[in-house]
């Protein structure tokens, strides 16, 4: 009988031959000029023979399992009020003279079992959820625990990040749905995780260390939140010096063993769906070590009054200490690896356009909050010069002068004119004499005073159309870009038919349901284009209309991205140039800020980190297509 290996992916079977032939169907052969020894041959009345590998499931038949899970899922959290009310029988009331019921039969054990008052137990809404749930397993080809502990994992991860993010994620929840809902997405989209993540044709097998580094890293998350690394009784037991130097390093201790535990933990991951989880709890971490330095109290001693000092929160990131940025730095690093290796580079190419939007919307609001205030600030300060010109209070009188932010020094005006009013001014000593007959030095320093006003005013305007219409235009392009390149990480990871067709149908039913929804609540009752616009900028729903020119330009690079034929690597060298415009993009429009809008310039490492930041992905495919053009020649 031949050797057989191992790591085959069709077993070999045996089956009774009617006569026996005496060789293997299906060896290998020798390698020419090879002295390889002759096949054994297997026993009289065999022959070996490959069998044909197991065909996977269909996909209709795996979203059937899927969508019993989720039954059973949302059987077993409903609550036992609403359970019980889907089996409760209204009984009409009997009409007076009615005739008396008939005695129904007495029940047998399986009727009572099955009647409503013991269907609507809280035993028996366990027992059917239990029973749905094992159903839609059954069309997995996995073990049953291997998908209750994925997606429990995922669970721990998603109650993770949301403790890391202040709640956020159950905020958004439930601004979407309804107070409350997230205790039903959260196991329900933890059961999808679990069940999506057996279906992959190459799954893996569970780990126990990469679990074991989850739960550590989970710990090291919780522990931040929660204060449970407080070394005070071990500082205590060294002596003094070890206090002192805890009350001076307490924050920086903390962090220092929250970034032991992640390493242990990051070094024990071992499959591809525990890199990304312990990947979201690496962001979520990076952005909890600088949210919490952004906050600084700042204390006004010289308004203390009865002993109480007046303070306030200041919430800034020029508060962020640099070693925080340094942890954060380090985890959204290790983060970014353990992504290329859960979902390889073309699932990164499809989040870093994700990521390009939420933070480009993010700065793009931050922008618009700035430019109102900066409108109003130049407003504020316009009016302080007038007043001083014009002998009025100074500008120190006024504690929203410039509301905090540098303005460049208005044009120099002509003093008003200080003159006694005339006899026949009236009572709030205006002169009644016409502007004709005033001294003609009087009618020079008044009209260059005005011409000096005007200019200032066309150039607040011209300023401030700036600051509205850069920021809009830049995003609009950020989206445009975003999509093109975004669309390019499906024809990355996967080059079946099947699965792009299915996404570029996804992505413009995707369109067609935004443009729906924003026709449906979009202002329509501006009759000019002025009002067009300002409906547009100014409307609640502006955003929608960017994430929507975000699919449209997905949906309509998909139509060549995702044929059949198309050039993958064409593409990639596509998707970098749309990241590389994308950033001169963005270094165009903070010029146009700082030189016409009136915004400061921006300290040196603003560039550096949106350089690096916005280009990181450009070199990552850049690297890639070269080390797949090697191997490609290599193999030729």
């Amino acid at each position: 009988m031949a050797e057989l290996s191992s790591k085959q992916s069709s077993p070999e079977l045996l089956r009774i031959a009617g006569e026996p032939d005496g060789e293997v169907r299906g060896a290998p052969l020798p390698p020419p000029g090879s002295q390889a020894k002759p096949p054994t041959a297997p026993p009289a009345g065999f022959i070996m023979t490959n069998a044909p590998p197991a065909r996977p499931p269909r996909h209709g038949t795996l979203l059937v399992g899927l969508v019993l899970i989720l039954a059973g899922v949302f059987l077993a959290l409903l609550p036992p009020a609403s359970w019980k009310s889907l089996f409760s029988e209204d009984a009409p009331a009997g009409a007076v003279g009615a005739a008396p019921a008939s005695p129904s039969p007495t029940p047998t054990a399986m009727q009572d079992w099955f009647s409503r008052e013991s269907l609507a137990t809280d035993n028996a809404r366990w027992i059917i959820s239990g029973l749905i749930v094992l159903a839609g397993l059954s069309f997995l080809r996995a073990r049953a625990l291997a998908v209750v502990i994925t997606a429990a994992m995922f669970a721990l991860t998603a109650y993770c990040c949301d403790e890391l993010s202040n709640h956020a994620f159950s905020r958004a929840v439930s601004a979407i749905f309804a107070d409350g809902a997230a205790r039903y997405v959260l196991p329900l989209v933890a059961a999808a995780f679990g069940y999506l993540v057996h279906t992959l044709p190459n799954q893996e097998k569970l780990s126990l260390r990469g679990v074991f580094g989850l739960v550590l890293t989970a710990i090291a998350a919780l522990g931040t939140v929660r204060g449970w690394y407080d070394w005070t009784s071990v500082a205590a037991r060294i002596g003094p010096d070890a206090e002192k130097v805890l009350a001076e390093w307490r924050t920086e201790c903390t962090w220092a063993t929250v970034l032991i535990l992640t390493a242990i933990g990051v070094a024990s991951s071992r499959t591809r769906p525990l890199h990304f989880l312990i990947a979201l709890m690496l962001a979520a971490l990076a952005w909890h070590c600088v949210s919490t330095g952004l906050v600084e109290v700042r204390s006004f001693t010289d308004l203390a009054k009865d002993g109480r000092v007046l303070s306030v929160e200041v919430s800034s990131y020029h508060n962020v200490d640099i070693w925080r940025w340094v942890v954060a730095g380090e985890m959204t690093l290790l983060a970014v690896i353990l992504l290329h290796l859960a979902i390889g580079l073309g699932g990164l190419n499809i989040a870093f356009a994700i990521v390009w939007m939420v933070v480009g919307l993010a700065i793009y609001d931050s922008v618009g909050s700035m430019s109102i205030v900066r409108t109003a600030s130049e407003a504020a300060g316009e009016s302080g010069a007038a007043r001083r010109a014009g002998g009025g209070a100074p500008a120190g009188a006024d504690p929203l002068a410039n509301w905090g932010l540098p303005l460049a020094a208005p044009p120099a005006m002509p003093p008003r004119p200080q003159t006694a009013p005339p006899a026949d001014a009236d009572s709030k000593g205006a002169s009644t004499v016409p502007q004709s007959a005033r001294p003609v030095e009087v009618q020079d320093l008044e009209a260059a005073r005005n011409r000096a006003m005007q200019s200032i005013q066309r150039e607040q305007l011209k300023a401030t159309i700036v600051r509205e219409v850069t920021p809009l235009v830049w995003m609009f392009l950020i989206a445009i870009l975003a999509g093109a390149f975004g669309v390019t990480g499906v024809a990355m990871m996967t080059g079946r038919e099947g699965v792009r067709v299915f996404v570029l149908c996804g992505l413009w039913l995707a369109v067609g349901i935004a443009v729906s929804a924003l026709w449906s609540v979009w202002p329509k009752n501006s009759e000019s284009w002025q009002g067009v616009v300002a409906a547009f900028r100014y409307s609640r729903y502006h955003t929608w209309a960017i994430w929507l020119a975000f699919l449209v330009t997905a949906a309509l690079a998909g139509c060549w991205v995702l044929r059949k034929d198309s050039r993958v690597d064409a593409w990639v060298q596509a998707s970098a140039a749309a990241i590389l415009l994308g950033t001169g993009l963005t270094f165009g429009a903070v010029a146009i800020l700082i030189r016409y809008g009136g915004f400061p310039s921006l300290p040196t490492w603003t560039y550096i980190v949106i350089a690096v930041g916005q280009s990181s992905l450009m070199w990552a495919l850049l690297m890639q297509q070269n080390i797949a053009a090697r191997r490609a020649r290599r193999l030729r």
